[in-house]
């Protein structure tokens, strides 16, 4: 707050220089930027705001919006608002686009066809190579227990000892 405070009454008296001062009469410029008295019209009033200025506070309510977001309590659009992403939905729009291009099935299409680009899928080895993707793309799939052929895990004893040498206490039957 401070700072945007002294940054609005530096710029208002460098436009009270460029306005006033005859040998800044043919402006004043940094970065390619150039301010003419012409452009001043005798109006000083400047109002400087830094939306970024204090990152701890930025850091800290993002840090809320995630866990809210995670704790199901906001929608992701709310999130990329809070958070301070400034196209919630182009971002949306990306993450379905990437979640579609990592379908297996589309995954393999896109494979073959960077091959055939590359000039690697001919006649001749065209179906060699196909082979060898669809094998690629069975290895990379997700291993789901109980969905992809494998048996769900048997459940792990949760009163078991993490240690052979954690101390068991005796159990007391309270029935």
């Amino acid at each position: 707050m401070q700072r945007e405070h002294m940054a609005s009454i530096v710029a208002g008296r460098i436009l009270q220089l460029v306005d006033n001062v005859s040998e800044l009469s043919g402006g004043i410029g940094a970065n390619g930027k150039l301010l003419r008295k012409a452009q001043v019209h005798s109006v000083y009033g400047v109002q400087v705001a830094f939306p970024h200025a204090e990152p701890v506070m930025e850091m800290q309510n993002r840090q809320v919006a995630m866990s809210e977001y995670g704790a199901g309590l906001i929608d992701p659009m709310t999130y990329y608002e809070t958070a301070g992403y400034e196209n919630g939905s182009d971002i949306k729009q990306r993450l379905i686009e990437e979640s579609v291009r990592n379908l297996p099935a589309v995954r393999e299409k896109i494979e073959t066809l960077v091959a055939q680009q590359m000039g690697l899928i001919d006649d001749d080895n065209a179906d060699a190579a196909m082979q060898q993707i669809q094998q690629r793309q069975q290895a990379m799939a997700p291993q789901v227990p109980g969905v992809n052929g494998t048996g769900a895990p048997a459940a792990p004893d949760l009163n078991a000892a993490l240690t052979p040498d954690t101390f068991n206490p005796e159990r007391i039957d309270l029935a």
